[in-house]
């Protein structure tokens, strides 16, 4: 009878201490899941699963999980699993819901690619909007308006995207291709010559990746370009204390090399040392690819100089290095104020 008994006692412990274990695994991958860890929370949750096949609660999680993380087609085929499960009338609806934003999101994805993007992104933003979806409706919305193509607002969701991850060591697929995408339009951005809209895009991801010597060279970078050298001095002694990589070190130096020969420039222009000046601004610019600003520099010395010919081919060669760009920055409209000519 003691025998019968303690196995008993034996079997009951084993049974609440599987369940503590449930209990913790879940809260765990509910916790990972909201923080956007969506691996780890699919890995607990297969877990859960490994050991209660067709427990519809549990299911029903996995499910809305996976869909989270964009895997439709998987996410439902568990959840079709979990409705026919389900005997509890309230899990029934919050499954049927959960099928219903997968089966939305399928139907979207199919329009899209039948390339009837209009109608694929009506679709998602009905859907997003209504039920608060972010990271997952917040990646088709962009991949739509990048399509259509609205490329102000497809940078706009990617931008949610990575604002999500401020303060998180989180770094999902959802945030990785939004940093690319960025990082892109970032380097489109100064292509065009819009510098202070490039140091917003870096600074955004530099937010999130303070310890990031790539994204604080990147930023550097856009603020030189925008004439911000102290600021880009202050990034690169940043990145520089931060990178371990050799040819992301090696990129950084040659930032460090151009900003503090600019920063020398511009004193002995502001000391009326033109010739000084211009010595030092060619140190870089007879060395790298031409610039606005490298080429504004060089104006401003040949002015200092009284080389009114040499200053005027300068604010010319800017202008034609803007000639087609439907953006007109600073040095554009500065050298055609030189010229006295109308903006295009």
């Amino acid at each position: 009878m003691k025998r019968i008994i303690l196995l008993f006692l034996i079997a009951f412990f084993g049974f609440l201490l599987a369940c503590g274990q449930i209990e913790q695994t879940l809260n765990q991958a509910i916790k990972q899941a909201q923080q956007g860890d969506f691996a780890k929370a699919l890995q607990n949750y297969r877990k859960i699963i490994a050991g209660k096949p067709h427990d519809p609660f549990f299911l029903n999680n996995y499910g809305w999980t996976l869909f989270k993380s964009d895997s439709l087609n998987t996410a439902k085929t568990i959840l079709t699993k979990s409705l026919a499960n389900t005997k509890s009338s309230n899990l029934r609806k919050n499954i049927e819901t959960n099928l219903f934003l997968v089966n939305s999101f399928l139907e979207a994805q199919k329009k899209f690619e039948q390339n009837k993007i209009e109608d694929a992104l009506v679709k998602f933003q009905t859907v997003t909007r209504q039920y608060n979806l972010r990271d997952v409706g917040f990646k088709h919305l962009a991949l739509s308006y990048e399509a259509i193509p609205n490329q102000e607002e497809a940078k706009n969701y990617w931008q949610k995207i990575v604002s999500l991850y401020s303060g998180s060591p989180v770094r999902n697929h959802f945030y990785l291709l939004a940093r690319e995408k960025l990082n892109k339009i970032g380097y489109e951005t100064i292509d065009t010559g819009n510098y202070q809209e490039a140091i917003r895009i870096y600074r955004l991801i530099s937010d999130v990746e303070k310890k990031s010597a790539c994204q604080l060279n990147k930023l550097a970078y856009a603020f030189f370009r925008n004439d911000e050298l102290l600021a880009a001095q202050r990034q690169l002694e940043k990145a520089k204390s931060l990178s371990q990589v050799k040819s992301e070190c090696d990129s950084i130096e040659t930032n460090i090399f151009i900003v503090t020969t600019f920063l020398a420039g511009e004193y002995s222009l502001r000391q009326g040392n033109y010739n000084e000046a211009l010595t030092e601004f060619q140190k870089v610019t007879k060395r790298y690819p031409e610039t606005d600003i490298g080429l504004y520099y060089q104006g401003l010395c040949y002015e200092g100089l009284n080389h009114k010919k040499m200053a005027d081919e300068i604010w010319q060669r800017i202008a034609y290095l803007h000639e087609g760009k439907s953006f007109k920055n600073k040095y554009y409209l500065e050298a055609i104020a030189k010229l006295k000519l109308e903006p295009e």
